[in-house]
């Protein structure tokens, strides 16, 4: 009776000017399908995982490039505060050293002054400041 139906939708094919497909045929044509489909789905995986593998490599290396950014932020940060520091201080120092030098030529100078005017006055000047 099966084979009766099948013969008919042959037979109805070939009269509409069409290729008859006898069922073995047309399982075959369906497995072959399903077989591209499911091939088709594995590779679609595949990629999907690989872009995803990537993407993850991706996201690990700029987590890492950006920790290697603040890293080194960090140590010309602390560098240039410690230049900064150095300066100051070298600053200090040379400003205590000047401020040194200048006090004693002062008081060279006020030395010198006081032993000229003596000199230049004599013994009078002498009884007057004491």
């Amino acid at each position: 009776d099966a084979t009766m139906v099948q013969l008919r939708k042959d037979a109805v094919a070939l009269v509409a000017g069409k290729e008859a497909w006898p069922s073995e045929k047309q399982a075959a044509l369906d497995a072959h399908d399903a077989a591209a489909l499911e091939m088709q789905r594995v590779v679609v995986e595949e990629a999907v995982r690989e872009k995803n593998r990537k993407m993850s490599l991706l996201v690990v290396r700029h987590a890492a490039e950006k920790d290697d950014l603040k890293r080194q932020y960090t140590l010309d940060m602390q560098t240039a505060g410690r230049t900064h520091s150095k300066l100051i201080a070298d600053l200090k120092a040379g400003h205590s050293r000047e401020l040194r030098t200048t006090k004693d030529e002062h008081t060279v100078a006020v030395e010198k002054s006081e032993q000229l005017y003596l000199d230049q006055h004599g013994e009078h000047a002498q009884n007057f400041s004491a």
